[in-house]
This record gives C-alpha cells, sequence and structure tokens, in this order.
C-alpha cells in the first residue's frame, strides 16, 4: 500500500502488501493482507507471508 494512501485513508495505522494472480490472459486478481502497523511492521510481516502469498498466487 502506497504511504500517502495509508496516511490519508487509515491515519497511517494500516499496511498492505499484495501479489497478482495470474493466468495465461494476465493478471485476474490480487491476494493480499492488510493489517495494523501496531501487530506487525511491514518488513517482518513481508518477511512472514510474502513467500506464502507468492506460493499461493501461482
Amino acid at each position: 500500500m502506497d504511504g500517502a494512501y495509508s496516511d490519508r485513508e487509515y491515519s497511517g495505522h494500516l499496511w498492505a502488501v499484495a501479489v497478482p494472480v495470474r493466468d495465461e490472459q494476465g493478471i485476474f486478481a490480487t491476494l493480499n493482507i492488510m493489517m495494523p502497523r501496531s501487530a506487525a511492521s511491514p518488513e517482518s510481516a513481508q518477511e512472514r507471508f510474502l513467500d506464502m502469498l507468492i506460493t499461493n498466487a501461482n
């Protein structure tokens, strides 16, 4: 999630990461995780969840 968007819409309290879901014709969806910054930093959560998102998106 873009930091300016998070600041404007969620007062900077939320962050998100997303990966595309593709088929032969292109991107048709995304998988994402959105959570409060108080639950985990974006960096630590990306370490924990990004590989899982990528694996499940393929």
